[in-house]
């Protein structure tokens, strides 16, 4: 019975011969990303599908796949992270009609959805749960917050979490197959954390990764292993209970060639930076071998325990955005004027009680965010910043003798 229902989908779907509004709405939007000369589909003849080779639905919330993608036979590279389709066998019947489609993103809930034919094409992967909203729900239709869950619904939460991350956790022992995979995210979110602790081996053998996001995971150590990750670019770790800087990371800093080359695709990453974040993770100091990521362009060290930055931060000359709100500094090195490319600077919730004169000779400055610190006044100095478009001043104690006057500057200024 169930073979029957999913030939009955399939047909359904292939079974019009005209395109409907939807699709035709949903297909318009993605082939423009890359061809934006692409009017529609409607009046589109048999060779302009056949120039398409790329295409975009990324987030899209999309429930089926657009049937038009069948026409497109020079189909080289998809993106479909972010959708909620009802069934894997019809995307990859669709998918099948694409002999040269050899760069696939998905995301999914088990492995064993991908049939065999498709492990050496898929090169992005976002592992999601089925169960996700299932506590909400209950929490919601028995009136009780997370915390005051009564006994049987508490047992009953527990039992699906568990049952998720042992779904999460089998998921990723057959990772390995999927030899082609650039880009991995394995997070969890807010109040739906998951609970790795550690990273399963397999995931090392994933030599090609570019991409890893492993937030909300709750590790507390990283594997000597991710060493062998050598072409890494991208490595997330926020909200993870580390409480020193991982000394894998400070080996990978040491060893690693990949953090040199930006590679991926902007609807992964806006602009494409290198980047490392190490986000809510209980940080209280930075290695000095951080240096050797000479071409890091951006540091988020939000929400940490460092109470001071080292001097190596500063040699990172292509650094153009430094995030360090919500730690316990006082002030910044005086070496931080060696940042000459630094155009974002947060130093928000700190302990600062004044503007060191060092952040005025940061003059490719253009978002200076100082909220929510002890700051008494804004020096005249700041007019020295000539490309500054936003200041973020409020939550501070600036005092009525305050020499800040915007006058000083054409800038975007919040205070309150």
């Amino acid at each position: 019975m169930k073979i029957i229902f999913t030939i009955l989908i399939i047909s359904t779907l292939f079974s019009l011969d005209s395109f409907s509004q939807s699709d035709i709405k949903v297909f318009d939007k993605a082939a423009k990303i890359n061809y934006p000369n692409w009017e529609t589909c409607i009046n589109a003849i048999e060779d302009d599908f056949l120039k398409i080779d790329t295409l975009t639905f990324f987030n899209n919330k999309l429930k089926k796949i657009p049937k038009e993608i069948t026409k497109c036979k020079n189909l080289k590279s998809i993106n479909l992270i972010g959708n909620e389709f009802y069934s894997w066998d019809s995307v990859f019947f669709v998918l099948n009609n694409c002999e040269k489609l050899n760069d696939i993103k998905i995301n999914i809930e088990s492995l064993d959805a991908i049939p065999e034919k498709y492990w050496n094409k898929i090169t992005g992967i976002k592992l999601i749960r089925s169960d996700k909203n299932i506590a909400l729900f209950l929490e919601k239709i028995y009136n009780y917050s997370y915390t005051e869950l009564a006994p049987p619904i508490s047992a009953t939460y527990t039992a699906l979490r568990n049952q998720r991350n042992k779904n999460i956790h089998n998921a990723l022992n057959d990772i390995s197959k999927l030899k082609h995979l650039t880009y991995l995210d394995i997070s969890g979110e807010y109040n739906e954390e998951m609970y790795l602790y550690s990273i399963p081996k397999e995931l090392f053998e994933l030599t090609e990764l570019r991409y890893l996001n492993i937030d909300f995971c709750n590790l507390t150590s990283l594997s000597v292993d991710i060493l062998k990750l050598s072409k890494l670019e991208e490595l997330v770790l926020d909200h993870n209970p580390f409480f020193l800087f991982p000394i894998e990371i400070e080996n990978l800093i040491k060893n690693s060639t990949g953090l040199s080359n930006s590679y991926l695709e902007p609807f992964f990453y806006p602009e494409k930076r290198k980047v490392l974040f190490l986000q809510f993770n209980g940080v209280s100091q930075i290695p000095r071998e951080i240096e050797q990521l000479e071409n890091l362009e951006l540091l988020h060290l939000w929400g940490n325990n460092l109470d001071s930055i080292t001097e190596e931060v500063c040699s990172l000359k292509k650094l153009q955005t430094l995030i360090l709100h919500g730690n316990n500094l006082t002030n910044l090195p005086s070496e931080i004027v060696n940042l000459i490319n630094l155009k974002g600077l947060n130093i928000s919730s700190n302990n600062f009680t004044f503007i060191q004169s060092e952040i005025f000779q940061l003059h490719n400055l253009v978002e200076l965010v100082l909220s929510d610190n002890n700051i008494k006044t804004i020096p005249r100095e700041i007019k020295n910043l000539t490309k500054l478009e936003y200041l973020s001043i409020q939550n501070n104690n600036l005092d009525s003798s305050s020499h800040f006057d915007c006058k000083y500057v054409k800038i975007r200024i919040k205070k309150s």
